[in-house]
């Protein structure tokens, strides 16, 4: 003789249910997450690739133009100044005499993260020596 259940499989199936409710809000907070790291991810590539070019065009230049009030006047990019919102790019030179005439150059920018706070700037410090050693 079969018994009846008196209702324990609508039970079950309100238990699935919600199981698979709480499961399914997880993966889509998890999916939320990923996808704003990704996009921190892609804007500090990009911050990394425009210290990069920047400085690359910096040591493109001859001893006499490396000051600081020359290089004040390089910028980033247009498409690199839309993907990093309020981004500030800084350069300062700084003389070095010993052991050898040298310039540090050391280049920062900063940009607001996907929550709008301002990020630590990344930095690059390139050197240049003088031509011939001696200047």
């Amino acid at each position: 003789m079969i018994r009846p259940r008196n209702g324990s499989m609508l039970l079950e199936v309100s238990l699935a249910v919600m199981l698979i409710s709480v499961t399914l809000v997880a993966v889509a907070q998890l999916l939320a997450v990923a996808a704003r790291q990704h996009d921190e991810a892609r804007r500090r590539t990009v911050a990394t690739r425009a210290i990069a070019n920047v400085t690359e065009q910096m040591m493109g230049l001859s001893w006499d133009e490396t000051t600081t009030e020359r290089l004040h006047d390089f910028t980033l990019h247009t498409t690199t100044a839309s993907s990093l919102p309020d981004a500030k790019l800084q350069v300062e030179v700084t003389d070095v005499v010993d052991p050898r005439p040298a310039k540090r150059i050391r280049i920062s920018l900063t940009y607001q993260n996907t929550a709008g706070l301002q990020v630590e700037p990344l930095s690059l410090v390139a050197w240049k020596f003088s031509p011939g050693g001696t200047q």
